[in-house]
C-alpha cells in the first residue's frame, strides 16, 4: 500500500487532498483543443513542492478516459536528469518519441476499416525515420560542445559516422531534408486525425544542471519541434531563468525562456485553509487524542504558525512525516503541539535571516542554564535578534495611535517559556528569561519544549544530561508506594546516575516534591520525608549552592518540606515519622538541622502568625526531639563525629540542647588525644566560613572558639607542621586556618 506521507507524486485521484485533479483534467481538455499540425512547447510553472509531478501524473491516468474519436493524445514521459552524458540523453528521447509513434499504431480505430492500414503504414515509416534521424543527431552531439540543429558542426568535423547515415544507400539526403521529410509525415497523419498528437512531459526540468537545462531548451525548439507533438515543461521558472543566465551567459534567462514556451500554465496558488485543515485532519488521523484541537496553543500552531510557514503540499508531507517519525519515540515523554511547532521551524525557518531554529536553541540553553542556578549575559542581544527574525519570516511591527508601535509576535509566548507577552512595545527590554517563581515547572509537569528538563527530548530524543527524567520519576514514585527501604535504594540509584553531569539532581527531586505537595498531588509524603533525612549527604553532594552564601539549596527545601509534611500528619503516623527522622544515627546531620531551626523558631519573639507558620512541632514533640538527638549526640565516638557532613551543626545543636559546651568539649578532647586524631578531626571541622575563601574549606577560628582553646589548638598545629611524620598534614592545616583577622 502506497505511504501517502512520503513525498512522492500523487497517482490515484483518491488521493488528492488539494484539487490537483481537476488542474490535471483542465490541462488535457485545454491541450487537446489545440490544432496538432505544428509543435507546440508548453509550461507547467511552480515552485518546487507545490504539486507539479502529481499534476503531471495524475494527467496520464485521466488520458486513459478521455474520449476520443481517433488516435487521441499519445503521452510518454521523459526524465533528463536520469540521463548522464549528452549523447545518450539524445538517444534517450528519441527512444520516446520512437515509442509513442509505437502506441499511436496500436491505437487506431478498428472502425477506420480501409484508412487504418494506410496510417498504419504511415506511422511505421514515421518510426524509421525518427529512428534514424535519431542515430545521426546522437553521433553528431557528441562531437559539438552543444547540440546543434542541423548538425554543421559534426560535419564540419568530419564526422564519418554522421557522413555513413546521411549519404546511406546512396540517396545523399541531408540531415535537413531527412528532418523535412519526417515532418511532412506526421504532418500527413496530422490531417487525416485532427485528434492525434504526441504529448511529451518532461518533468523537473529545474533540477538539471545549469547546462543541460540548456541542452533540453534547445533540444525541444530546434530539433525535436515536429508536427503533431506537444513539449509540457515541468519546472520552477526563477530556478529555470538562473540557470539560462548561467548556462548561456544572457541577461534575462526568463525572456530566453519566453521565446521557447509558447505558453506556461500556472500551478494554482494553494488556499491556505486547505493546507491548514490537511494538516489538521493529517495529524488527528494519525496521533488520535494526542493533543487538545480546538485548544488556544494548539490553533496558535495550526493556524497561525504553519498558516504562515507552509507554502506547499510537499511541506505538509515533510513536515508529517517528521512528526510519524518521531512522536512514537516522544509519546508520553513531550507534548505534540510543541514537537509540531519545533518541527515548523526546523525545516521553514532554521537559515538566513529568518533562522528562528538557531535562536531556539541558545535560548532553551539559557532557560536551562536559569534552571541550574546560572544567569544569562545576553539578554538585549537575544531580544533583538529574535524581533529581527520574526519580522523576516513575515510578522511585522504593528502601529497602535500615531507613535506607539508593537512587534507582534503571533502567541509565540503560548509556546516558548519566559516570553513575557505576545505584543510588546518595540523598545521595550527585559522581556525574556522571565523565571517567575513555579514558572519553569509548570511547563516541566508539562513536558514541554522549553522545559528546562525536557527541551533536548524534542532535538536529540534524550533529555537533557542534567535532568531527572520522568522514567526516573515514575520509578522513584513507585518505590515510595512501596517501602522506604525500596525509596532509599531507587533514590539512591537516581542520585548515582550521571552524577557529574547532574550536579543539581537533588534540588530538582525536592523542588519537584514541593510543586506536588503544593498542588495537593502528592502521595507518600512521609517516606520521602524519611528518606531524604537519612540520605541527606547523598543528597546534599547533587545540590547548587543557594545564592552567593554557602548553605546547600537543598538544605533550605528539605526544611520547608518537612514543615509541610509534618504539618500534614497525625496521630500514629506523625510519630512515626517523627521518631524516623528524629531519633537515627543514620539521619543526624539533617536532624540536627531541622531541630535547631525549630528551636530558634520556639524561642524567637515573633508574631504569633509567624511563628505557627514556622513551628511545626508542639512542646511535648520539641522535647522528645532534643531528647532522642541527645541521646544520639552522647553516643557519638570520635570516628563518628569525623564521619559527620557537618560537625559544628551538631555541636552547636548540642550545646543549645544542654545549654552547656561540656560534653561537645569533652568529645572534642577524646577526638584530640593522639596526633593522628588531633589533625584528622580538624580536617572534619573545615567549613566554608567566607567568600574569599574561592570555595575552599577552611578552619575557621570562631567556630572552634566555643568549643576548644584556638590559640592552644593552633600553636599545637603549627608545632606538629614543624616536626614529624605528620608534619605535612599539619602544614597544610595551618595553612587553611582562618582566623578573625583573616
Amino acid at each position: 500500500m502506497r505511504d501517502h506521507l512520503v513525498d512522492l507524486p500523487i497517482e490515484c485521484p483518491d488521493d488528492d487532498e488539494l484539487g490537483f485533479d481537476q488542474v490535471s483534467q483542465a490541462l488535457v481538455e485545454a491541450i487537446s483543443a489545440q490544432p496538432n499540425l505544428s509543435s507546440m512547447t508548453l509550461g507547467l510553472d511552480g515552485p518546487w513542492g507545490s504539486g507539479k509531478s502529481s499534476i503531471l501524473k495524475l494527467m496520464r491516468r485521466n488520458l486513459d478516459d478521455f474520449p476520443s474519436d481517433g488516435i487521441g493524445l499519445v503521452v510518454v514521459p521523459f526524465s533528463p536528469w536520469l540521463i548522464t552524458n549528452r549523447a545518450a540523453l539524445v538517444s534517450a528521447f528519441f527512444a520516446q518519441i520512437s515509442e509513442a509513434i509505437s502506441q499511436a499504431e496500436r491505437r487506431i480505430p478498428r472502425t477506420w476499416r480501409i484508412f487504418r492500414k494506410e496510417i498504419s503504414n504511415k506511422l511505421s515509416m514515421v518510426q524509421k525515420k525518427i529512428n534514424r534521424f535519431s542515430r545521426v543527431v546522437s553521433i553528431a552531439s557528441t562531437g559539438a560542445s552543444v547540440i546543434d540543429p542541423l548538425i554543421a558542426g559534426a560535419v564540419a568535423a568530419g564526422s564519418k559516422g554522421v557522413e555513413r547515415l546521411t549519404e546511406d544507400k546512396g540517396v545523399g539526403k541531408t540531415l535537413e531534408a531527412q528532418k523535412m521529410e519526417l515532418e511532412q509525415a506526421l504532418r500527413d497523419i496530422a490531417k487525416i486525425d485532427p485528434t492525434f498528437r504526441i504529448l511529451v512531459l518532461i518533468d523537473d526540468l529545474d533540477r538539471l544542471d545549469p547546462d543541460d537545462v540548456l541542452e533540453i531548451l534547445r533540444l525541444v525548439k530546434a530539433v525535436g519541434d515536429f508536427p503533431a507533438t506537444t513539449y509540457l515543461l515541468s519546472y520552477d521558472r526563477s530556478a529555470v531563468g538562473r540557470a539560462i543566465e548561467n548556462s548561456a551567459k544572457v541577461k534575462d534567462g526568463d525572456a530566453y525562456l519566453e521565446k521557447i514556451v509558447q505558453f506556461s500554465f500556472k500551478v494554482p496558488p494553494l488556499e491556505p485553509f486547505k493546507l491548514r485543515n490537511w494538516l489538521s485532519a493529517e495529524i488527528q488521523k494519525l496521533f488520535p487524542g494526542d493533543a487538545e484541537f480546538g485548544a488556544f496553543r494548539t490553533n496558535v500552531v495550526i493556524d497561525v504558525w504553519a498558516g504562515r510557514l507552509l507554502q506547499t503540499p510537499r511541506d505538509v508531507k515533510r513536515l508529517l512525516f517528521a512528526i510519524r517519525a518521531l512522536w512514537p519515540k516522544l509519546r508520553g515523554k513531550a507534548d505534540l503541539v510543541d514537537l509540531i511547532w519545533l518541527q515548523l521551524v526546523a525545516q521553514k525557518a532554521s537559515d538566513g535571516e529568518k533562522n528562528l531554529y538557531s535562536w531556539l536553541v541558545g535560548y532553551l540553553q539559557g532557560l536551562e542554564a536559569i534552571a541550574i542556578g546560572g544567569n544569562v549575559s545576553s539578554k538585549e542581544k537575544d531580544e533583538n535578534d529574535l524581533k529581527k527574525i520574526l519580522n523576516s519570516i513575515g510578522w511585522q511591527i504593528k502601529m497602535n495611535g500615531s507613535s506607539i508601535s508593537q512587534i507582534d509576535f503571533h502567541n509565540i509566548d503560548e509556546i516558548i517559556a519566559g516570553i513575557q507577552s505576545s505584543y510588546l512595545s518595540e523598545d521595550e527590554v527585559d522581556w525574556i528569561y522571565q523565571n517567575k517563581p513555579g514558572y519553569l515547572d509548570d511547563f516541566r509537569s508539562s513536558r514541554r519544549l522549553s522545559s528546562p528538563w525536557h527541551w533536548r527530548l524534542y532535538f536529540a530524543l534524550n533529555p537533557p544530561s542534567h535532568a531527572v527524567t520522568d522514567d526516573e520519576w515514575g520509578a522513584l514514585e513507585d518505590a515510595a508506594a512501596r517501602s522506604v527501604s525500596d525509596l532509599a535504594e531507587s533514590l539512591t540509584t537516581v542520585m548515582d546516575f550521571r552524577s557529574g553531569q547532574r550536579r543539581d539532581a537533588s534540588d530538582q527531586v525536592l523542588e519537584r516534591l514541593l510543586r506536588l505537595q503544593h498542588g495537593n498531588a502528592l502521595e507518600n509524603a512521609s517516606r520521602w520525608l524519611v528518606v531524604l533525612v537519612d540520605r541527606v549527604n547523598l543528597m546534599e553532594d547533587r545540590s547548587k549552592a543557594a545564592g552567593l552564601g554557602f548553605t546547600k539549596q537543598f538544605r533550605i527545601n528539605l526544611r520547608i518540606f518537612a514543615r509541610n509534611t509534618i504539618n500534614d500528619l497525625e496521630g500514629e503516623s506523625r510519630s512515626s515519622t517523627l521518631d524516623a527522622v528524629f531519633n537515627r544515627r543514620s539521619a543526624l546531620d539533617a536532624s540536627s538541622d531541622l531541630l535547631r531551626e525549630q528551636m530558634h523558631v520556639a524561642s524567637k519573639g515573633e508574631s504569633e502568625p509567624e511563628r505557627s507558620a514556622k513551628l511545626y512541632l508542639n512542646d511535648s514533640e520539641l522535647n522528645f526531639a532534643k531528647s532522642a538527638q541527645l541521646g544520639l549526640y552522647q553516643a557519638l565516638t570520635p570516628s563518628d563525629l569525623r564521619s559527620l557532613r557537618d560537625p559544628y551543626e551538631v555541636l552547636w545543636a548540642w550545646r543549645e540542647i544542654e545549654d552547656s559546651v561540656d560534653e561537645p568539649k569533652a568529645l572534642l578532647e577524646q577526638a584530640f588525644i593522639s596526633d593522628e586524631g588531633f589533625l584528622a578531626t580538624l580536617d572534619a571541622l573545615r567549613a566554608y566560613t567566607s567568600s574569599s575563601q574561592n570555595g575552599v574549606p577552611h578552619i575557621p577560628e570562631s567556630y572552634l572558639e566555643p568549643f576548644v582553646d584556638v590559640k592552644e589548638t593552633k600553636q599545637r598545629l603549627s608545632a606538629l607542621a614543624a616536626k614529624g611524620n605528620s608534619a605535612e598534614d599539619a602544614a597544610k592545616m595551618v595553612h587553611l586556618w582562618w582566623s578573625k583577622e583573616r
